[in-house]
């Protein structure tokens, strides 16, 4: 109570919550920020009321315009992918190279041709950036609830009347038998599905939601509210706690006769690589994602081959690839803490299947000749 008083927090709620007492509270130190505080009927057969208030945020003009405004992005889900193979197929990627006989120029051709065919065969679609509540539960159970409310609202307004609270319980407990019957309809499916990524999906939609980054605390324990600030903050610690290559390789005492000098990129393996991919539609700077790789695997196996041979004859990749965006993810704990977060890179795709042929062939090397000692067993899993 010292704090509160001495930390100028007001009390906004003024009602019973329970009964005829006050068991809620909803502080602020700023008396104009919470309005409009109301009790709501309670969460499945419980006696005690819940709270609802609203709280008075000011948007700034950029975030109140980019809330308003439907903005637009490709619906991969509905591209033709057969009209897009056709039309790569069409391209004659050895007279391609030979115009660019660079392998950051023949890259961008590759790109620039990618584009002309998303540009083509994939549609566009307006998404709206202003946050909506999905209906979760079927209309039968969505009327129930709202017939809850409806009877909660008339037997407070008569306590005294018993016809009236029995009616509110009854309808109570057929809300609550609902949701779990639609539950476990839901979890049923789920599990004969037999799918893994949809019950991880599931799963994690219970036990987080999606949304942007909290405010977070600074060096100096300042919470910072706007995207810059935070994504600095962000970027001073994942900085601070990198380990950098200190250039020195570590000492082999096994003996081989054979050196693996060159890595040979097929389209063979480029097209294996590219399978091992999510069909996922995260993608890095480029904005082309695992999904059009997937579906056009045997499509860019030859361009790619090309090109990957190309770069790694003269040790060199474009710069693009050495950018990613970079999500911090919440791991535990608090969200103010930026050490309680853990960085995701999303990079390039093709710089992805890049890495995978070459470290295969690597692994494969060492394995052959028997360079990895037992307490590796982990690299051989």
């Amino acid at each position: 109570m010292t704090f509160v008083i001495e930390s100028g927090f007001c009390q906004f709620v003024n009602f019973a919550t329970r009964g005829c007492n006050l068991l809620d509270i909803v502080l602020a130190n700023d008396p104009l920020i919470i309005s409009s505080v109301e009790a709501t009927p309670p969460l499945g057969n419980s006696d005690h009321n819940t709270v609802k208030f609203v709280l008075n945020v000011e948007l700034n003009c950029a975030n109140h315009d980019s809330m308003d405004t439907a903005a637009e992005e490709y619906n991969w889900y509905k591209a033709d992918f057969n009209g897009m193979s056709n039309y790569l197929n069409a391209v004659d990627w050895h007279g391609v190279l030979y115009n660019n006989p660079s392998g950051l120029s023949f890259w961008g051709s590759i790109v620039d041709t990618l584009w002309s065919a998303v540009s083509m065969f994939v549609p566009l679609r307006n998404v709206s950036h202003r946050l909506t509540k999905h209906n979760r539960y079927l209309r039968s159970i969505r009327c129930l609830i709202a017939k809850k409310r409806r009877l909660w609202r008339r037997w407070k307004c008569c306590p005294a009347n018993g016809n009236a609270y029995q009616m509110y319980c009854d309808c109570a407990k057929l809300c609550s038998s609902s949701v779990k019957n639609f539950v476990t309809v839901v979890e049923s499916g789920i599990v004969d599905s037999d799918n893994l990524g949809t019950f991880y999906h599931y799963v994690n939609k219970r036990l987080k939601h999606s949304s942007t980054i909290s405010a977070v605390k600074d060096k100096s324990g300042i919470l910072v509210v706007t995207d810059g600030d935070k994504a600095n903050v962000f970027n001073q610690y994942f900085s601070s706690v990198r380990v950098i290559d200190n250039g020195i390789l570590p000492s082999c005492s096994s003996s081989c006769s054979t050196v693996l000098d060159s890595i040979v990129f097929t389209s063979t393996n480029v097209c294996r690589a590219i399978s091992k991919l999510k069909s996922k539609l995260s993608s890095g700077l480029d904005g082309l994602p695992p999904l059009l790789f997937k579906k056009l695997k045997h499509c860019l196996a030859e361009p790619l081959s090309l090109v990957f041979t190309q770069l790694f004859s003269v040790s060199q990749v474009p710069d693009d690839w050495k950018c990613a965006t970079v999500l911090p993810v919440l791991k535990k704990g608090a969200a103010s803490d930026t050490s309680n977060y853990r960085p995701i890179s999303l990079t390039f795709v093709a710089s992805k299947v890049m890495e995978r042929i070459i470290s295969h062939q690597i692994f494969h090397y060492l394995l052959v000749n028997n360079m990895l000692y037992p307490e590796e067993h982990g690299f051989s899993g």
